[in-house]
């Protein structure tokens, strides 16, 4: 409490009081059970009655850089892509990008004048939290960073990147991004497909008992198709004309046109080729999933956390620094010989069609707001069965004449 508080409660005694003794110590009470509420509702510091630890800041920090951010560090490049799980020049980008946008992680003097703690501190304890899923505790170790602190860096720190990095590596596929992925699914024999669907759990070890099963299956993923707003993709299969780009799936999701579901026991020789392939496909998003868990381990164990919020900002986070270490280590080269080299069993005549089946992209946004009845033609559009069957039959025939007749 400060002055202006103890003046307030001394206002409440008579000045002529006798008893000053008495009157001083009630006053010391009073402050001292308004401190302790007040801290009561942090996440920790300096509070009243705690052990002071010196956690000799200046020669941990000495010891971490020499460790890895120095010209010649103890530990080599291989160890630092190993542990913090991207190169250097990438962190540093990062560290970068985040003080610059947050002033919490930059290097500053406490009130005694010492030197704070340093961004490459803070940094380090966040990215093992991220990538080891290790506790508070297991960082104080080595870094010597308290329990508050570090969740504070954490919490901090993934506002940052969702604040810098978001509108990028979250967007929705833009034109160049769309021919791109429509191009690559024509030539492997899925005319119109936009990508392949799957789940990943993540438990929620401290979710409140009254919240249970309200954060499931619950995805954003066709609002703009209902609302009129997503691009407009037209394709050909089997001399049938569509008007709805799709999705692969597996079995657990709805037989919706915008989904194309993979064959579990196939019947007969013409659906072996579509239930291989779908199924190779999907494959892809799947291996990204695991590859996500593998690098940031704080999603593949139960989340500790007690707020949503937190765990929402958390995992959007992985996900910004996956997609930048992919965009940071590979060169995507486009050529003709990669078409190739991703499906070389393919025929004359289907590398011959393949120009004929490619998908036209058309982007048609309404001002106007977008009526009941439209939106109601839109949402069935979507949901229609029918519609997935037809495509999933058309699908089955043109993978059959292009690769299942052995020519």
């Amino acid at each position: 409490m400060d002055n202006r508080g103890k003046n307030i409660f001394s206002f409440m005694f008579d000045d002529d009081s006798d008893d000053e003794e008495h009157h001083h110590r009630v006053i010391e009470s009073i402050v001292h059970h308004t401190s302790l509420e007040n801290e009561a509702t942090k996440n920790g510091g300096s509070v009243v009655g705690r052990e002071y630890k010196n956690r000799e800041r200046e020669d941990r920090h000495h010891n971490l850089m020499s460790d890895y951010f120095i010209e010649r560090p103890h530990f080599n490049t291989t160890d630092f892509r190993r542990r913090f799980q991207m190169r250097k020049e990438l962190f540093y980008r990062i560290l970068n990008d985040v003080v610059n946008h947050k002033p919490y992680f930059r290097l500053k003097k406490d009130e005694l004048g010492r030197q704070g703690l340093s961004p490459e501190k803070k940094l380090t304890d966040v990215f093992r939290m991220l990538a080891w899923g290790c506790s508070v505790d297991a960082t104080d170790e080595y870094r010597r960073l308290g329990e508050s602190t570090a969740l504070e860096s954490l919490y901090k720190f993934c506002c940052a990147i969702e604040a810098v990095y978001g509108q990028w590596y979250l967007r929705s596929p833009n034109p160049a991004d769309l021919y791109k992925l429509l191009h690559n699914a024509s030539s492997r024999g899925f005319p119109g497909m936009l990508g392949s669907l799957d789940c990943m759990h993540w438990e929620w070890k401290n979710c409140p008992s009254s919240w249970a099963d309200q954060f499931t299956a619950r995805s954003p993923l066709f609002n703009d198709v209902v609302h009129g707003v997503a691009p407009h993709v037209e394709y050909i299969v089997n001399g049938n004309q569509y008007h709805l780009g799709y999705y692969l799936a597996d079995g657990i999701y709805p037989r919706w046109a915008a989904l194309v579901k993979t064959i579990s026991s196939p019947d007969n020789p013409k659906k072996r080729p579509f239930a291989q392939m779908q199924e190779a496909y999907r494959k892809d998003v799947e291996r990204a999933f695991g590859i996500l868990q593998a690098r940031w381990a704080i999603v593949r164990g139960p989340a500790r956390m007690w707020c949503k919020d937190n765990l929402h900002s958390i995992m959007m986070t992985c996900i910004i620094l996956h997609n930048m270490i992919v965009e940071d280590e590979y060169e995507y080269v486009e050529e003709e010989s990669d078409d190739e080299d991703m499906c070389p069993q393919r025929s004359r005549r289907a590398r011959a069609r393949q120009y004929e089946l490619e998908p036209s992209i058309t982007y048609e946004y309404h001002q106007d707001r977008q009526t009941l009845f439209e939106y109601m033609i839109h949402h069935n559009r979507v949901r229609s069965p029918h519609m997935h069957q037809s495509l999933r039959h058309d699908l089955i025939n043109h993978l059959w004449r292009s690769f299942g007749d052995g020519e």
